[in-house]
């Protein structure tokens, strides 16, 4: 991505290699920084959207200070602060965070989407590479959020049917057998003094057979050991080899229930998502029919219109997981449409009658200061609003990076506010 920003001719770093190693060496301490500290995913994002942010911004001057640990002459190479290399970078260091992590992807989507849908961005020269990065994180928020919430069936390809390769002990291989040589000598030594080719033996039978009465004393008990032995040896070697089975058989059917048992996991697992998921799509379904707000005691027909927008939006957060499909988005847009006037407002005359009429309970809900920096998403103003604060032109043009004069149906005020909420509710879960 660094590299892609850097041939749009966004960035001149000249032709020193060093520089962009730098670059990248800043945009992975930025990577870091975002698994450390989640909610800085929320600023990134509305830098990256915006070209034109201001310099002092204290993301950029954060982003700065990683650069300068490398990079130690980068003032001297740029006297005013470099917004642009600073942007290159947050944006290389977002799309890192963001690949094939379905979570972050949503941070992302959630905090950009409606402003993009809205035309409330400034994206410059990489206006094509910031819309292709923004289309793969939705598509990778949006595809594990239809797979949790039952909504998408995982393709399986068809694969014919192998034999098991399970570790199945086979029929056992039991053996105490012994060899010849092995009991030769002990024989050899109850049968007379000496082998037939003539070596001694120790301890061997005096006597040899043709002296009958006196080689029989010695034969027996000299014979008895060489068969205890033998039985001995043959028991012994029997023992360990059914113990060696029996380990074996042991091994294979432990691992065979460790394998039963992920999957009896794995299906209660899949149960419970569905069940939860069902349960889910059902509440969302009667909520959009009966249009009633829990967390006002009232139907959002007869609260003010930029008043139902906001506590529609905070009441459906908390029916549905904050990693939500779309479609979650625009149940609420159309039930927003469906009970309450069409009424067009700008953006700024939405929030002024919010703190006009504010919905009552919300403040715990809506806390200020969730990025505690300059550039906000909208549902920080729209929460210091329903505080108290006033709220101004300049407070949405500097602070939140957006015109204060668009032109919002309270259902477009809703999910946005939604969106916004959701990428919150991930950052905290994350954090």
């Amino acid at each position: 991505m660094l590299q892609d920003l850097l041939n749009l001719g966004l960035v001149d770093i000249g032709s020193d290699d060093s520089r962009f190693a730098k670059m990248e060496s800043a945009s992975t301490k930025l990577l870091k920084q975002f698994e450390e500290s989640p909610p800085l995913m929320i600023t990134a994002t509305l830098v990256s959207l915006d070209e034109n942010v201001d310099e002092d911004t204290p993301f950029l001057e954060l982003v700065e200070g990683l650069v300068i640990e490398e990079w130690n002459t980068l003032r001297n190479t740029h006297v005013n602060r470099p917004r642009e290399l600073l942007r290159s970078i947050t944006i290389s260091a977002l799309a890192a965070a963001t690949d094939k992590n379905p979570e972050r992807s949503a941070i992302v989507w959630n905090t950009a989407a409606s402003r993009l849908i809205h035309d409330q961005t400034s994206l410059g020269k990489a206006a094509d590479l910031l819309k292709q990065c923004f289309e793969r994180v939705f598509s990778t928020a949006e595809s594990e959020a239809l797979r949790r919430t039952g909504m998408l069936e995982v393709a399986q390809p068809l694969r014919r049917r192998k034999k098991s390769t399970g570790s199945t002990p086979e029929a056992p291989t039991l053996t105490g057998s012994i060899e010849s040589n092995e009991v030769l000598q002990e024989v050899a030594r109850a049968a007379g003094p000496q082998f037939p080719q003539g070596q001694a033996l120790n301890n061997a039978n005096p006597h040899w057979s043709n002296q009958a009465q006196q080689w029989s004393y010695e034969f027996t008990p000299r014979m008895t050991e060489a068969l205890v032995k033998a039985v001995n040896l043959g028991t012994s070697r029997l023992a360990e080899s059914i113990a060696a089975d029996i380990a074996a058989h042991i091994a294979s059917m432990e691992e065979h229930l460790r394998k039963q048992l992920g999957q009896v996991e794995s299906l209660q697992s899949k149960l419970a998502e569905s069940e939860v998921a069902g349960r889910m799509r059902l509440d969302v379904l009667w909520w959009s029919q009966a249009r009633y707000s829990p967390s006002q005691n009232a139907s959002y027909s007869v609260l003010p219109t930029s008043t139902a927008a906001i506590a529609a939006a905070v009441d459906l957060t908390a029916m549905v997981p904050a990693l939500a499909p779309a479609s979650v988005t625009h149940v609420l847009g159309e039930t927003m449409a469906a009970c309450t006037r069409s009424e067009r407002l700008s953006l700024l005359d939405h929030l002024k009658k919010l703190n006009e009429s504010p919905p009552h309970g919300f403040e715990e809900l809506l806390p200020a200061g969730v990025t505690n920096t300059a550039r906000v998403p909208l549902l920080e103003i729209a929460a210091e609003v329903v505080g108290g604060s006033s709220v101004s032109e300049d407070d949405l043009r500097s602070r939140a990076g957006v015109d204060p004069e668009l032109m919002l149906e309270p259902a477009e005020l809703a999910m946005w506010l939604f969106r916004e909420l959701q990428a919150r509710r991930i950052v905290e879960d994350t954090a």
